[in-house]
């Protein structure tokens, strides 16, 4: 028992009763005739009303919640004060056993519903319930809906005669549901009738239902009736049979506890089954998420099983099931499921994994989540504040997610997408960066590209940009017509520098980092699958350095002339042959003597006279040597 208004709290050992003592005070006590303090916080704000007692405290913990002050009323009474104040905490106890008492609060047609559905339930010799359609007009009502099911079952076999895996999902579904009892089939009807209809909801690349059926009441007959309208609405369904399947687990749990102590033994794995997916989705969920109720039993269903693995069974599965449903003893002493448990357990290729997928959404007994959202005028000019993130997989992430919900909610709610993230999410999420990344850094750039106009800005002008399908800044160049590189490694998506203040001094052309940064061993030779996290970007870092101070005095030689569309090098001209396998001082000298034109009538290969014979080479790897006016 703890104090809601100080630090004070105690620890009692209670006894549950169906009932402490009549209700108290005896009669109705006038509030205003005791003359009390209006600066005075009562314990019990509604003492003067009769009511129930929930709790009584003993004498041996009595003395404990006094403290020394009181007040004397003028007309006799005092009050005393005290350090705890009980009302709330005893609230949440009873409120944890509580089912809501709903009858109060039902409409007329909630509570004829209710009767009705009392009167004319019943159960049947194999322990099923029969439950009859509480209708509040007659059925007579109803017009033909022969040809309008009709129409729609022939629409919806065109539809399935176009996808071989949708007609099968739907097929096993029709199969089950017969099988399981839910439908049969009959070869007359007599009037009043009502055609069902059924469509699907398919998603063929959902990572959790693929296939989904609705059934379809609303549909109106001739008469513009529908089954759903001549249907009395009942009251709204309680959590009640979702709670007890989660006792059912929580009992389970605590008998696996008690012969887990008695058994000498040690188990490597532990497996339960339910056949309940509420009760598995409230296992996988943080306990802090559900209300006081699951969440309790949840803590404690955690606490018993520890690492244990929770798995769904079908109910026809379950042997725990022929106990809820109903069994005749002649019948038990036969039934195999009960004695020897579900067949698949006999079998050697179980399939131990998590075999359901469950929406927490739609979970019942969550708590509401309340979110605040606050508008900042900050950086109106970027969509995005790259700097607030330091992990770019979160940062593609959050961004896939702001896109999926921006498309949720320009389609239906049945084609919207849910659960995990798909590579195509991920994928559009990155590129959608990558443009607010260029827009950002190059924007005056990337409106002249996007109005097809000339590029103003001398920036970018050597690497001959251009905008992709994507609306993407790529850059041009020599590389095109090598058709042994793709895309990407021929037009490069162009992005901004990093902002990096550390001067570049001669030590990283000779270590590849300041002379103050502490040694390491050479990584770049060895298997990625062999290095640990941190030596794996070491190793990226050698291996950027190492290119980097190789091609580094080769691109120091800006293509001023490309931008003009004229050849960098001329015939007759003197050059020295670059040799990445020699220094410098040991690289040939050769005279050209013929270039090559590409399509775009850019010469970018040129052959060249040396001592020891003419060779072709690129113009990256030709180094022309000044020529004196």
């Amino acid at each position: 028992m703890r104090s809601k208004t100080s630090n004070f709290n105690i620890q009692l050992q209670c006894y549950v009763l169906p009932s402490i003592t009549t209700s108290l005070p005896a009669s109705h006590i006038y509030y205003d005739t005791l003359l009390i303090p209006d600066n005075v916080c009562l314990a019990d704000p509604t003492f003067n009303i009769p009511s129930e007692i929930d709790l009584l405290i003993g004498a041996d913990v009595y003395g404990d919640l006094l403290e020394a002050d009181r007040i004397r009323l003028s007309n006799g009474p005092y009050l005393q004060n005290s350090k705890s104040n009980v009302d709330t905490h005893l609230r949440k106890f009873w409120e944890l056993e509580e089912v809501v008492n709903s009858g109060s609060v039902l409409t007329e047609e909630e509570r004829q519903c209710e009767e009705y559905f009392i009167k004319t339930t019943t159960r049947d010799n194999s322990g099923r319930f029969s439950v009859r359609v509480p209708l509040k007009e007659s059925a007579d009502v109803l017009g033909d809906s022969y040809e309008r099911a009709k129409s729609r079952f022939l629409s919806l076999e065109r539809k399935l005669d176009k996808s071989p895996s949708y007609k099968r999902l739907y097929s096993d579904f029709l199969r089950e549901y017969n099988d399981l009892g839910h439908m049969s089939k009959i070869n007359e009807y007599a009037w009043p009738h009502y055609f069902l209809l059924h469509h699907g909801v398919f998603r063929e690349h959902s990572s959790t239902t693929k296939l989904r059926v609705v059934f379809d009441a609303s549909a109106a007959t001739t008469s513009n009736k529908s089954l759903n309208d001549i249907q009395m609405i009942g009251p709204p369904l309680l959590n009640d049979i979702p709670r007890l399947e989660l006792c059912g687990a929580l009992l389970g749990a605590r008998l696996y506890r008690k012969i887990l102590s008695s058994l000498r033994l040690t188990f490597t794995k532990v497996y339960f089954w339910t056949d309940s997916t509420i009760v598995m989705g409230w296992i996988r969920m943080p306990p802090h998420n559900l209300k006081t109720f699951v969440q309790n039993r949840v803590s404690q269903i955690n606490d018993l099983t520890g690492d244990a693995i929770w798995l769904h069974i079908k109910g026809t599965d379950n042997p725990a099931d022929i106990v809820s449903r109903g069994l005749h003893l002649n019948e038990l002493q036969d039934n195999d499921l009960w004695w020897h448990g579900p067949a698949f357990l006999q079998s050697h290729d179980i399939e131990w994994s998590n075999n359901v997928v469950i929406d927490n959404e739609k979970l019942p007994e969550l708590k509401v989540q309340h979110a605040s959202m606050v508008c900042s005028n900050q950086n109106s000019d970027c969509l995005v504040d790259f700097n607030r993130f330091s992990s770019f997989n979160r940062l593609r992430r959050m961004s896939a997610y702001v896109l999926r919900f921006i498309g949720n909610t320009r389609v239906s709610k049945q084609d919207r997408k849910t659960g995990s993230l798909s590579v195509i999410e991920l994928d559009a999420a990155t590129i959608m960066l990558a443009r607010l990344a260029q827009l950002q850094s190059f924007n005056s750039e990337y409106s002249d590209l996007d109005k097809k106009s000339v590029v103003k800005s001398k920036r970018i002008l050597g690497l001959n940009p251009f905008l992709d399908e994507f609306k993407l800044i790529r850059v041009g160049g020599r590389l095109s017509n090598c058709n042994s590189f793709n895309n990407n490694k021929k037009h490069p998506i162009l992005l901004c520098d990093p902002n990096d203040l550390q001067p570049l001094t001669p030590a990283h052309f000779l270590i590849g980092r300041p002379l103050t940064a502490p040694a390491c061993r050479d990584l770049t030779e060895i298997s990625i699958h062999r290095l640990m996290r941190y030596d794996v970007i070491e190793q990226m870092r050698q291996i950027f350095w190492k290119r980097w101070a190789k091609e580094y005095v080769a691109e120091l030689q800006t293509r001023t002339k490309w931008k003009t569309r004229q050849d960098s090098l001329a015939i007759n001209q003197l050059a020295l042959i670059k040799d990445d396998n020699l220094p410098p001082l040991k690289w040939k000298l050769g005279r050209i003597i013929r270039m090559y034109p590409g399509t775009d009538g850019i010469s970018r290969v040129a052959d060249l006279l040396t001592s020891s014979g003419i060779t072709r080479r690129a113009f990256s790897k030709i180094c022309p040597l000044p020529v004196s006016p």
